[in-house]
């Protein structure tokens, strides 16, 4: 069902949270809101999570699926770094991932049941295995519901992996690497650029040949030493990146 607010009404929470101003009089609370996108995304986790095993299980693989909304300081922070954003259009407030030991092949096939069972548009597809993304790869769908917008992240358990041990760094030395920007630091520019790296051609050749469960462990492992390690990493500026 539809939410009980106007889009005009969530566009002015969404300029408060931003700028850090109280909530509106009239409208919703940013409560009111994160509950509703909370309850929608733990709705569409049981479907995704029907339709991976659906998928998946004649494999004898299970997936899996977590859900959550984002919190008011991540919101903020994108309505801030995204200047055009308004609250009603991000597509990532609700979010649900799934994450399987799988092939890229399984991987297209979860993606294409997904966008079969919600009727997607080719434009609701995002394959970010390729290209810049700081090393991020995976597959994202973009729900458009009446209830509201949720975001699907698919991932094979390699990309999840990466991007664990990505996100732990970005929490150490500053969130602006996912967005591609680099440390002033040249060592700590290093860990960072060889982790990217790691993703986009070790990972990604891994991948290509297909689900080798010893080379995916080794290199699962080898993340997990790297996320260990994060810790002793001291916090460091963060400047653009050079073109």
């Amino acid at each position: 069902m539809k939410p009980p607010w106007t889009r005009g009404q969530l566009e002015r929470l969404g300029d408060a949270v931003a700028g850090g101003t109280p909530a509106p009089a009239t409208g919703p609370t940013y409560e009111d809101v994160i509950q509703w996108y909370a309850n929608l995304a733990a709705a569409v986790q049981v479907e995704i999570d029907a339709i991976g095993r659906t998928v998946l299980s004649p494999a004898g693989i299970s997936p899996r699926v977590s859900a959550r909304a984002k919190s008011l300081g991540t919101l903020r922070d994108k309505l801030g770094r995204d200047h055009g954003s308004k609250l009603p259009t991000i597509q990532d407030f609700a979010g649900v991932r799934l994450e399987a030991p799988m092939t890229l092949e399984q991987q297209d096939a979860v993606v294409s049941a997904i966008a079969e069972r919600f009727e997607c548009e080719a434009g609701q597809i995002r394959d970010l295995r390729e290209g810049a993304h700081s090393g991020y790869r995976a597959v994202h769908v973009w729900l458009r519901l009446e209830d509201g917008r949720v975001e699907v992240q698919v991932r094979t358990d390699l990309q999840g992996a990466w991007a664990n041990a990505y996100e732990r760094l970005a929490d150490r030395i500053g969130r602006d690497i996912r967005y591609g920007r680099l440390p002033a630091d040249p060592a700590i520019r290093a860990v960072v650029t060889t982790l990217q790296d790691v993703s986009r051609v070790k990972l990604r050749d891994v991948e290509a040949r297909g689900l080798d469960p010893m080379a995916a462990q080794q290199v699962v492992a080898s993340l997990q030493v790297f996320e260990a390690k994060v810790d002793e990493l001291p916090p460091m500026p963060i400047v653009e990146m050079e073109p």
